[in-house]
């Protein structure tokens, strides 16, 4: 914003840059001359680093022209009076046409256009419109009605709107000012949607012919008559659609007094968009802002408005439902003065004075129906000031997966992401592409409609789709819709369904089952480091392997992989969970009356006076005894949670300590190695006191003491938490055994 301190008058400019992408093209605008006094500038300035000859053609309303040619250094500018060079060239009028024509480095150019009149303190800005003879319908056309369309968000009517506080009895003079850029004819026609506190309506506007390079004013304020538009309506929103090609119609529009001492402006734009970032809204004594946001496609969509404060650390949000060329107003001041509540319930601070804000299409996000303008006045000078927000547009979308791996027999889902450029997030536009997904080799993959890979053969192939978005343009304020098609890699590969057995014991071998399918032929098992893995026999679904597990390994779950050699393509992961003995616990499967799993792992006191000792697996370890013995099973459990039971190759050690005795002489038992081999499932241990018949033990002579052990693995040693206290022997001539845990 440009104004002067103390002074009405103010211009709203646009900050872009060079667009080096045009090359023939210009400018097209509308001068308009409202009284005798007014003055303009038109400004030209060359962004480029290579001089820029233009062709200046001015028209009157009728289409007469006259034109100059001018020529700018790089990096220079030129103001002129469009007053000055009418007169100079014969043409007459309050308003008619400018082109700024240049056969190269068109997108070097920038203009702006103003008039003012200081003695009554007024000024505006008539916008530019740059005008690219390449420019497509397709590209344009965001509504998808097949006809190109502009809108001016938010024309003050005759009445103006209360909140603007202009005088009492001020009344407007709302006019458009359309203007036909080519030299064949052109038709137009025009619809309102009209606003007021408590009410909005829509109305048809006129049907217009334009001659070619024809420049016309529509009266906008004599159909404020009760039949077109309400006589106390103080906004419209107008559309304006035409048989044209974008650029080559025009307009502008315009509402001030008769003295244009107040009134208001507000640009023609074909924009519409799905996210829009909004400049600086002010609030204070003086000064007051009201924001619109319209629906300028054919379906209702969701529109989210958010008030940014605080340097942006704040959000103040509103959300509505808008149906086709509906709008919602927003009066910045109006809601922190009345404190009104936003989705969440949140309230504007009461000495809020400035921020910015967004808008969001929730319902489109590829290609948005919503477009916006902003008004800020001065209540000190009735002054009004446009303002706009800037269309946030997409760098080129990319797929999800690149590649997207796909198991075979199995689906992927790939999708559409897209960089926006405000927000600075990748947002899905997956949408925008369903239907026109398609592969490049069918034996190795096809896809649905909405992106799901089916694989149908091992291998690689390419995959892509093509959809519209919204593109973001360097040094530009307009979002056209681009077509994209995204692709990327597809890679088919062999699937593991399932790894039988799916554990093993560290420091074992172990002997595997893996199905599956398209391991192809002579395929390889893939395995981390600490594990070697031997293929004994394959097919295409099946494989026998050997998985050597090495001591050095940490244990838990390594991923195990097959390799199909013949297309280089590794199939998805399994887990092998390495074990690691951690504890005993006695077996749920045997034990004194067992029916599994209830048993206790504790067989029966048995006392012995001519007998035999019979370990679980009904070996006999002694004849002739006298004595007491019991049997304990157990199974060997590792660190899963929770505990998996132990099938390997191990030796067991039981050590003893703290021994003590009721027999003088006696010492503890001498620590023993037990190899175990893996059809040992559960782990019988035999406690027995006694002697060989017919000596037998005193009718007190008992021992105590405790069992610990430790699993070893080669030249690994692995302790195990559990420690039990057992006693043995004859209380007061009665033969018993008790095995209690001690730890944990």
């Amino acid at each position: 914003m440009v104004h002067g301190l103390g002074h009405s008058v103010a211009f709203h400019l646009d900050g872009i840059g060079e667009d080096e992408a045009q090359t023939a093209g210009g400018s097209e605008g509308i001068w308009w001359l409202p009284n005798s006094t007014a003055s303009d500038y038109l400004v030209l300035a060359n962004h480029g680093k290579s001089a820029l000859s233009l062709r200046l053609t001015l028209f009157d309303a009728s289409g007469k022209s006259a034109a100059q040619n001018v020529t700018l250094a790089p990096a220079a500018m030129s103001r002129v009076s469009v007053r000055q060079l009418l007169q100079s060239h014969g043409l007459a009028g309050a308003y008619g046409g400018i082109q700024l024509f240049a056969a190269s480095h068109a997108g070097s150019l920038n203009t702006l256009h103003v008039v003012f009149d200081e003695n009554v303190g007024f000024s505006a800005v008539l916008k530019m419109f740059d005008h690219d003879p390449r420019a497509k319908l397709s590209e344009r056309d965001y509504a998808a009605t097949g006809t190109w369309t502009l809108r001016a968000p938010m024309l003050a009517l005759s009445t103006p709107d209360p909140a603007l506080a202009f005088p009492f009895g001020t009344i407007l003079r709302p006019q458009i000012i359309v203007r036909n850029t080519t030299a064949k004819a052109l038709n137009a026609s025009l619809r309102f949607t009209w606003h007021r506190e408590a009410a909005s309506g829509k109305a048809t506007g006129p049907q217009l012919r334009l001659a070619p390079y024809e420049t016309r004013l529509i009266d906008v304020a004599a159909l404020q008559d009760g039949a077109t538009l309400p006589q106390d309506a103080n906004w419209a929103a107008v559309i304006l659609t035409t048989d044209a090609l974008p650029d080559e119609l025009m307009a502008v529009a315009v509402s001030y007094d008769q003295q244009l001492t107040y009134g208001a402006q507000t640009p023609f734009s074909d924009q519409l968009a799905f996210h829009w970032a909004g400049s600086q809204w002010q609030y204070d004594p003086h000064h007051d802002s009201v924001i619109t946001v319209g629906n300028g496609g054919t379906k209702p969509t969701q529109a989210a408005f958010t008030i940014v404060y605080n340097q942006g650390s704040q959000k103040y949000e509103l959300e509505r439902t808008l149906q086709p060329d509906e709008q919602m107003w927003v009066d910045v001041g109006k809601l922190i003065r009345e404190h009104v509540a936003d989705k969440n319930g949140k309230t504007l601070p009461s000495d809020l004075t400035a921020g910015s804000y967004e808008i969001r299409d929730l319902n489109n996000h590829a290609v948005g129906a919503l477009f916006e303008g902003k008004l800020m006045y001065d209540t000190t000078y009735g002054h009004v000031t446009y303002g706009c927000g800037a269309c946030c547009g997409y760098k080129p979308p990319v797929v999800n997966w690149d590649p997207l791996g796909i198991l075979f027999g199995g689906t992927s889902d790939n999708g559409v992401n897209a960089y926006d450029t405000c927000s600075e997030t990748n947002e899905d536009v997956s949408g925008a592409f369903y239907s026109h997904w398609t592969t490049a080799n069918h034996a190795i993959a096809t896809v649905d409609a909405y992106g799901t890979h089916t694989g149908q053969g091992v291998g690689s192939t390419t995959s892509s789709t093509s959809g519209s978005v919204q593109m973001w343009k360097p040094h530009s304020i307009t979002c056209p819709i681009t077509v994209f098609n995204p692709g990327g890699g597809d890679n088919t590969t062999p699937v593991i369904n399932s790894l039988s057995p799916a554990n093993g014991l560290i420091g074992n071998t172990v002997s595997v089952s893996i199905s599956g399918k398209g391991f192809g032929t002579n395929p390889t098992v893939v395995a981390p480091s600490g594990i070697t893995a031997t293929v004994q026999s394959s097919s295409d679904t099946q494989i026998s392997a050997n998985l050597t597990i090495s001591t050095s390994i940490t244990g838990g779950n390594e991923a195990i992989q097959v390799k199909n050699t013949q297309v280089t393509q590794s199939s998805n992961s399994v887990n092998f969970y390495v074990q690691i003995p951690t504890t005993l616990i006695r077996s749920p499967d045997y034990g004194t009356n067992c029916t599994a799993p209830a048993c206790n792992g504790l067989g029966p006191v048995n006392p012995l006076t001519n007998g035999s000792v019979i370990d679980i697996y009904g070996t006999t370890l002694l004849s002739n005894q006298c004595g007491v013995y019991e049997d304990i099973g157990y199974q060997l459990v590792d660190q899963e949670s929770p505990a998996q039971w132990i099938y390997g190759n191990y030796t067991l050690h039981e050590h003893f300590s703290n021994y003590s005795s009721t027999v003088t002489g006696q010492t503890a038992p001498v620590d023993v190695n037990n190899t175990i081999v893996l059809a040992q499932v559960i782990l019988g241990d035999t406690q027995y006191y006694g002697a060989t018949a017919p000596t037998c033990p005193g009718p007190n002579d008992n021992e105590q003491f405790d069992q610990s052990l430790s699993v070893i693995i080669g030249s690994a040693t692995y302790p195990l938490s559990m420690v039990n206290t057992i006693k043995r022997g004859f209380y007061s001539g009665t033969g018993n055994v008790t095995v209690t845990i001690k730890t944990p």
